[in-house]
């Protein structure tokens, strides 16, 4: 998932009713805070510093007149890497991103849900279809999706008695800004892995993610959403 137009299109999405709340994470939050179109509060964050995510949940309280109800843990970095030409600094980027950010999110947006006695709360992650089945080049990228899918589960079964939701939804290739740079052989390749022959639109998956934050989906709970085409059946 893009850190911007896939976020965009959830804020778009999430914006009217029954969501009570409405956050993002912009780096840096001044080249977007008025570009979705939506109510949105727009805040610097690295996901990878738990001082960074702390402070950040500390803002959210202090300005924000609700509880936080729902979260969505969408910060991600793709990168290519053959394994031997792999160096540790690479794979701890790629971990601290993609994994330990989601850790830190994750554990933030649940402290200020207990905090605030929150009853009703739901927590979506985002992975990847390559959580299953892997990719070339891309070992790192796949190993901290899969880490992300099992963090959820074993969430989902945690924090279920305290009621609060936890998901994953797992896309496959999005049509997003992160990818807009990959060649079109590479584009055209990634496409051709879906029985619809196409890339997923961020919209797509953004009505899957609100789905699992709404109230509609409130037995949902410690499920793997794929969103991927039929890439992967």
């Amino acid at each position: 998932m893009s850190r911007c137009q896939s976020r965009d299109r959830l804020l778009r999405t999430l914006t009217p009713p029954p969501f009570r709340l409405l956050l993002s994470l912009f780096v840096p939050a001044q080249h977007h805070s008025g570009s979705v179109g939506c109510p949105h509060e727009a805040l610097h964050v690295d996901v990878s510093s738990g001082a960074s995510v702390a402070d950040f949940f500390t803002a959210i309280q202090r300005t924000c007149p609700l509880p936080l109800s729902v979260a969505v843990s969408c910060a991600g970095i793709l990168k290519p890497a053959a394994l031997v030409d792999m160096s540790e600094e690479f794979f701890d980027e790629i971990m601290g991103v993609n994994f330990k950010g989601t850790f830190l999110f994750c554990r933030g947006a649940v402290k200020a849900m207990q905090a605030a006695f929150v009853a009703d709360g739901a927590l979506v992650t985002i992975a990847s279809n390559w959580a299953h089945s892997g990719s070339p080049q891309y070992s790192a990228y796949a190993a901290s999706k899969a880490a992300t899918v099992a963090f959820t589960k074993s969430l989902a079964l945690e924090l279920a008695q305290q009621g609060i939701r936890c998901n994953c939804v797992l896309p496959s290739y999005t049509d997003t800004p992160m990818t807009a740079t990959n060649s079109a052989q590479d584009k055209a390749r990634d496409a051709a892995k879906s029985a619809m022959r196409r890339a997923a639109r961020p919209d797509e998956v953004a009505h899957v993610v609100a789905f699992l934050c709404g109230p509609r989906s409130s037995y949902v709970n410690g499920s793997t959403i794929d969103v991927n085409g039929g890439a992967m059946i």
